[in-house]
């Protein structure tokens, strides 16, 4: 299906709570593989609340996810593969390459915004999400 565009704000989309892995997350899929002719790229609005964030994981049965995190708002920790975690703040980027192990949690006082930006050659929106902790 070939898609036309679209122009939409993120009151537009339906705010998802409840995402296994991100705990005090809400989401807003602006823009997902699979909807509306999108072929290749993911973009989520994430509102995280103090404390929360996305958990340790990686995406696997997917040969290429790659994916990055734009911080609009808010003290954000972020953690890529064996790197030191580093605390960061808005116009960061915060880049996932593909398989590598990755995690970042609010640890400001107040809700951070982030932009979730991923690809995949394949049009999967993201594979199987691997937890490194068992999730509830």
């Amino acid at each position: 299906m070939q898609s036309k565009g679209y122009i939409r704000s993120a009151s537009e989309v339906e705010a998802r709570k409840g995402i296994t892995g991100h705990p005090n997350v809400t989401a807003y899929r602006l823009v997902h593989p699979g909807e509306d002719g999108v072929s290749y790229l993911l973009l989520t609005l994430d509102d995280i609340e103090p404390g929360g964030g996305i958990d340790a994981h990686y995406h696997a049965d997917v040969d290429t996810f790659d994916h990055a995190y734009y911080v609009i708002s808010g003290e954000i920790a972020a953690k890529v593969g064996d790197q030191e975690e580093k605390i960061v703040g808005e116009d960061t980027v915060i880049y996932f390459p593909s398989n590598v192990v990755h995690r970042i949690k609010n640890v400001g006082t107040t809700n951070a915004k982030v932009l979730r930006l991923g690809a995949a050659a394949s049009g999967e929106s993201h594979g199987k999400l691997v937890y490194m902790e068992p999730q509830p």
